[in-house]
């Protein structure tokens, strides 16, 4: 977020040097909503290394068992997540382990609360796999407003990264889709 939080305080500052306090105010809004947008808080997380946190700010829409969702077998239990423009957009690892498996899909830009955004919108599925055998897939979903600031999605995972899960950052993303294998979270 960092690119895009100079780009408007550059603006800000450029409009307030040139005499334009109207433009200057509006961008002054506008990098404060950039910098609440792209911000990334400290996270003080007690949890026990098999535990299974959410990987992300927001409001739980649905909890559903499903059986054979995209790029998975079995059963599985879905937690979709809505991350407003209130809520920090930075995805977190949900659970101790190892990435197995990574995938990126270029998609459609719907709303991010509409059903079919989970697997038809742009977005980037981690497998992570913790030392019990326990997987579990992080799906960050890009929505219609993100249009306009598209990011890379969880850049620095690769397959066979160790994660210390328990809340470390797992860069931006929209909306948020977990997956949890047969009996995880118990």
């Amino acid at each position: 977020g960092a690119p895009f939080i100079w780009v408007v305080v550059g603006l800000t500052l450029l409009a307030w040097l040139s005499g334009w306090e109207r433009v200057a105010g509006f961008l002054f809004l506008l990098t404060v909503f950039v910098v609440a947008f792209f911000r990334d808080p400290d996270r003080k997380i007690k949890a026990g290394s098999h535990d299974l946190l959410s990987p992300a700010d927001g409001r739980v829409l649905m909890v559903e068992p499903v059986e054979d969702p995209p790029y998975l077998k079995g059963k599985w239990q879905k937690i979709s997540i809505f991350m407003s423009v209130f809520n920090a957009h930075i995805n977190r690892i949900p659970i101790n382990g190892t990435v197995r498996q990574i995938r990126y899909k270029t998609g459609r830009f719907l709303m991010g609360f509409s059903e079919k955004a989970s697997w038809e919108n742009e977005h980037n599925a981690v497998l992570i796999e913790d030392s019990t055998g326990r997987q579990v897939m992080m799906v960050q979903v890009v929505q219609t407003m993100m249009i306009l600031v598209k990011r890379q999605l969880a850049a620095q995972l690769m397959v066979a990264n160790q994660l210390g899960g328990n809340g470390e950052s797992a860069g931006g993303g929209g909306e948020g889709a977990g997956y949890g294998g047969e009996g995880a979270g118990d």
